[in-house]
């Protein structure tokens, strides 16, 4: 994780191969995610992180990984099959999880997909409290001429634009600048 946060890409890739090689599992999801997040290697992605399931397959985290890793990948039938599933084993304890997928979705412009993952999973999980900065996020990236955007409090506007401008940023490591 030092050399991935450091941009020693190769440096990080060879830590987490000899990792894997002793056997540390969780090596599989770490370099899986440091190519999604360099958008390098997509297919080794895949392989990594489906290589990690079959070792951890209850791993919540590592279930939304794989399905964004598919949406990443193209893979839009086992993506959504994956997310029906993510979506039903979500539990309100481990909702912050939900945060990175539902952030990633809205780098790969998934915004109304976004938000009807919001409305399913609301009364269950009560996500639009918890996560009412990237709902707000995911509104005004919808372009939905909402009317519950005019009903942002003002405190959430600050978080809600940093979230945005997270998303930008992380879009044009996907899709390039504007």
């Amino acid at each position: 994780v030092m050399y991935s946060n450091q941009g020693r890409l190769e440096d990080s890739e060879k830590h987490y191969q000899e990792a894997i090689g002793k056997g540390h599992v969780g090596a599989l999801n770490n370099l899986a995610l440091l190519y999604y997040n360099k958008n390098i290697k997509v297919q080794d992605a895949n392989d990594l992180i489906d290589h990690y399931l079959t070792k951890k397959p209850d791993d919540q985290v590592a279930l939304a990984v794989q399905a964004i890793l598919n949406l990443w990948a193209g893979n839009l039938a086992v993506f959504h099959k994956q997310q029906e599933t993510l979506l039903q084993k979500i539990t309100a304890d481990n909702i912050e999880n939900l945060n990175w997928y539902i952030g990633n979705l809205l780098i790969h412009k998934q915004y109304h997909l976004t938000l009807q993952v919001f409305e399913e999973s609301d009364k269950r999980l009560a996500m639009k409290e918890k996560l009412k900065p990237v709902w707000y996020a995911a509104l005004q990236l919808a372009d939905t001429q909402d009317k519950r955007l005019l009903q942002m409090p003002p405190e959430i506007a600050e978080n809600m634009n940093d979230v945005l401008q997270e998303i930008h940023e992380r879009q044009e490591v996907y899709y390039g600048s504007k």
